[in-house]
Order: structure tokens, then sequence, then C-alpha cells
């Protein structure tokens, strides 16, 4: 049997826990088309995730969210912003991976906002690994820290490690722009 306990916060808005039982039906789905603000509990220690949109979707089956439109999802220290994100959870119901997608008009975009120099990254997809700790960003990306960038078809980020890794497509080459310690930075539009 599967258990959805939503708590409403506010009106049209609401905090979900979504848990999964042993007894949990194949068959069964929800979704949900209003305003939604959904925390989803990690194993992480950074706290639950919480994700607003315009609406959602859970697929129980495949233990699957969906939110479309204007997405925001917070954790901690990281922000993602996106047009529609997948959340997905492995059989214990962790959160394991999140795939966000933007427009032409709106890229996906991560943001680290607790470190020294803040930390944003752009691309058409986002895949936010939990267990590796890393994003891939592709179509379009840019790494911005601080005034320093970096523009490539392809970025594999690892979060813990602050490792980046830039490949280039069939069109451009990778480019960064980096800035010396001391030098004059353009200051950089939040």
């Amino acid at each position: 049997m599967s258990s959805i306990k939503p708590l409403l916060k506010a009106p049209h808005t609401a905090i979900l826990f979504l848990s999964l039982t042993i007894g949990w039906s194949e068959s069964t789905a929800a979704a949900v088309t209003t305003e939604a603000s959904t925390a989803v509990q990690t194993q992480v220690d950074e706290g639950p995730w919480e994700v607003q949109s315009d609406s959602y979707e859970i697929l129980l089956d495949k233990r699957q969210i969906t939110y479309v439109g204007n997405v925001i999802a917070e954790q901690g220290e990281y922000r993602i912003k996106a047009d529609r994100m997948l959340a997905f959870f492995n059989e214990n119901n962790e959160l394991i991976r999140l795939e966000a997608d933007g427009t032409s008009a709106v890229q996906a975009e991560l943001e680290a906002l607790d470190q020294p120099q803040k930390t944003r990254l752009l691309g058409d997809r986002l895949l936010y690994d939990m267990h590796e700790d890393r994003v891939i960003a592709r179509g379009h990306t840019k790494l911005f820290r601080g005034a320093d960038t970096m523009d490539a078809h392809e970025l594999i980020y690892n979060l813990m490690e602050e490792r980046v890794v830039a490949m280039r497509s069939a069109d451009a080459r990778v480019k960064v722009v980096m800035y010396p310690e001391g030098s004059t930075k353009p200051v950089v539009a939040e």
C-alpha cells in the first residue's frame, strides 16, 4: 500500500511526503495539476529537497515525479531552476537522480548559493546524480564561478571534488575565461 501524505501549508500550496511501503500497488499513479510545493525527503545531510512548480505528476509504479512549469528545486546550498524536472527514486524511496530541462528561452540552471564564489551552471539539460554527486549539463552549457566562465557543449561537474570536465561540440570548442588574482574583474550580474 502506498502512502501519500499532503500537508497544506497555504492555499494552493502543499508539502508532500511520498512514502512507499512494501505493499504498494504497481498500477497506482496520481496526478496533481495545481500550483505545488513539494518536499521530498532524502538521505543527504542537507535535508529535504523542496520543489515548487505549476504542476506535478506522481507515477508510483515508475518511482518518478514529473514537475512542469517554472520549476524551482532547493536543497541546502543548491537551487535548480527549469521548465520541467523529473525526480527518480530507488526501491528504498531515496532520491537518486534529477533531470531538468529548459526551453529555447530559458535554460535549466543549477546554483550553488553558499560557496565563497557563487557558482551557476546553465544548460539545455541538467542531470543530477545523487550517488555520484555530480551534475552533467548538455547543450549550450555555461559555467560561471565568480567572474570566471566556461562555455562547452557538455560539462560534467563533480560537486564534491569541485572538478569540471568540459567537452566540445562538432561546431565549437570549449572556451574558458579566467581572471588572475588581483586583476580587474567584470561585475557579474545576479
